[in-house]
């Protein structure tokens, strides 16, 4: 008997917590285009996004990484007076500049900034998108 109880609380609780809450946050953002920039990092630099939402859906993300001069990061980010002095740093700025460019496409097909992944190099660029982006969503929280 006590094995049976256990069992059937086992299987309450197993389905009282699989909510999608994904689709419970996307139902509350109502349409409109929101935009929004993460605080300034170590660096001085920052992320802004913008974000289009329809039928309560992130249908478009727009991500914009700012050097410490307001600034798109660019190839010539990690240079220093225009020339690359040091190739390995350059590589990591211009690998980390890159793959923040994944961060948007993987916002609109999770729909939640929670299931965006880290990519290896861009850990910075991630934490500063995930607060712009939470940032642009609560004005769209109806």
């Amino acid at each position: 008997m006590k094995k049976l109880l256990v069992l059937a609380l086992s299987l309450l609780l197993i389905v009282g917590c699989s909510k999608d809450v994904p689709e419970t946050k996307v139902a509350e953002l109502k349409d409109g285009t929101y935009t929004a920039d993460s605080n300034p990092d170590e660096w001085g630099g920052k992320i802004n996004v913008s974000l289009e939402v329809k039928d309560g859906k992130i249908t478009a993300c727009e991500i914009k990484n700012l050097d410490n001069e307001g600034k798109e990061k660019d190839e010539d980010y990690g240079k220093e007076d225009g020339k690359i002095t040091n190739p390995g740093l350059y590589k990591i700025a211009q690998n980390a500049v890159e793959s923040a460019q994944q961060y948007p496409q993987e916002l609109i097909e999770t729909q939640d900034i929670d299931q965006v992944e880290v990519i290896s190099g861009a850990t910075v660029s991630h934490q500063s998108f995930k607060e712009a982006v939470e940032k642009a969503l609560e004005m769209a929280i109806e």
